[in-house]
């Protein structure tokens, strides 16, 4: 039995006071992709969020890291990156696609258990937040 691995990219991508979802299918999430060969983390994120959203991002920092294995033959290493977009006007990939700039204490409501389960064990969001804030003073 083949074994597969991959490297993929979440991007949660920042906008004043609020953060990009999208809902390719059943569940809204953040835009994620793959890292192709040769690419490095920010280069791929920029590129699978612009060729999504069409939104052009800045990668500010990686957040955290998961692992994802599936049917014990794919394993999928997910890394979260911290991305500022200053255009807040998103043109979906595909048109049935669905998208939302939502607040933090937004996430329950709109997000799976397991990447709240996520976010609550690896980041401290109102942290973040108050970078975020420092951010858009000196920028």
């Amino acid at each position: 039995m083949r074994k597969i691995f991959k490297i993929q990219i979440k991007a949660m991508i920042f906008n004043l006071d609020r953060f990009l979802v999208i809902k390719p299918f059943k569940s809204w999430e953040f835009p994620e992709g793959k890292v192709r060969f040769g690419e490095t983390l920010e280069r791929a994120t920029f590129n699978r969020i612009k060729d999504l959203t069409g939104l052009d991002i800045e990668v500010l920092k990686p957040l955290y890291t998961t692992t994802i294995i599936k049917n014990n033959k794919k394993q999928i290493l997910e890394i979260t990156l911290l991305c500022f977009s200053k255009e807040n006007i998103v043109k979906l990939k595909d048109k049935s696609w669905e998208y939302k700039w939502i607040k933090s204490y937004e996430f329950e409501k709109y997000l799976s258990g397991e990447l709240i389960n996520d976010i609550e064990m690896n980041l401290d969001i109102d942290k973040i937040l108050l970078d975020m804030k420092f951010f858009y003073f000196y920028k």
